[in-house]
């Protein structure tokens, strides 16, 4: 039996192949764990009424799109969050994109604070 999450990305899919979708992507050097965890937590606050799911990676539906957000090392295991937007209109997903670098910024700031 499929499992509620993949009949859900199944049909997003599905829609993604009828409508042109747009995608914006930055990625980040993460110094810290701890600054993904509490940038996740924060955005997943930040955007709660919102249809979103945690299984792996943050991913948090909205009107016309979509986004994630994901933590990951290069070959030199060096940590990284990206931040990957999708959606059907260009200036929604700017402003979208735009929300999530102030927020992360408000984490970094937060982080750079707690140290000094």
């Amino acid at each position: 039996m499929m499992s509620l999450n993949n009949k859900l990305d199944s049909k997003i899919e599905g829609l993604k192949s009828k409508f042109p979708y747009l995608t914006l992507k930055e990625v980040e050097d993460n110094k810290s764990k701890d600054v993904y965890e509490r940038f996740v937590n924060w955005t997943a606050g930040e955007f709660d009424l919102y249809l979103m799911n945690e299984s792996e990676n943050l991913k948090v539906y909205f009107p016309n799109g979509e986004f994630r957000i994901s933590n990951f090392k290069d070959k030199g295991n060096k940590g990284f969050i990206e931040i990957k937007v999708e959606g059907r209109s260009e200036k929604i997903c700017q402003n979208m994109m735009m929300r999530l670098e102030k927020l992360l910024n408000h984490v970094l700031n937060f982080e750079y604070n707690k140290i000094y």
